[in-house]
């Protein structure tokens, strides 16, 4: 529970974005830098698989897995998965080793 990460499946999944906002409060001296901490910024709020495999770094096959056993929310619809990344940000905190202060 030290470094920040979440456990999807049988994976670890430790983002770039968090590990950068953690450290910043483990300084010994305030930069004042502003990290943005939402993994899904900037990505689009409807996530087909393709861009699920680049934005967890994981194979299609891992990606399909975590969908059908609901490890991450989506939507199968025509034989085509669906995420919506208002609800992959509520399964990424759900799935945090971090817990609120």
């Amino acid at each position: 529970g030290t470094i920040p990460g979440h456990f999807i499946g049988r994976s670890w999944i430790v983002f770039k974005c968090e590990i950068r906002a953690w450290l910043l409060t483990r300084r010994n001296t305030p930069t004042g830098e502003a990290v943005e901490t939402d993994p899904l910024a900037g990505w689009p709020d409807e996530l087909r698989m393709g861009e699920l495999v680049q934005f967890f770094g994981k194979t299609k096959q891992t990606i399909r897995r975590w969908l059908e056993h609901g490890d991450i929310p989506g939507y199968r619809i025509n034989g085509r998965w669906i995420t919506y990344a208002s609800e992959l940000r509520e399964s990424l905190a759900a799935s945090s080793n971090q817990r609120p202060s």
